[in-house]
């Protein structure tokens, strides 16, 4: 047990109304910045080496997500 109540974080997950700017451009139908947020910290982190399984799957759902469904330097997401 890690003391996560998923319950709890399901009612409030965050105490402040502010929103992530990512989901106010995807309500607004703005690009989101994906390049920028995920994909840059991905190379750099595959680039020293590193694995990166959250971005992997973070990445291609955003992108999905996305009003304009491409992400520069990436393959269409379908």
């Amino acid at each position: 047990d890690i003391g996560f109540d998923r319950e709890k974080a399901l009612k409030n997950p965050s105490p402040s109304p502010h929103k992530p700017s990512m989901l106010q451009d995807l309500e607004r139908g703005r690009s989101m910045e994906i390049a920028t947020t995920f994909l840059i910290c991905q190379d750099l982190a595959r680039q020293a080496g590193l694995k990166t399984p959250t971005l992997d799957v973070i990445a291609p759902l955003c992108a999905a997500r996305a009003p304009h469904r491409s992400c520069p330097d990436r393959s269409p997401v379908a």
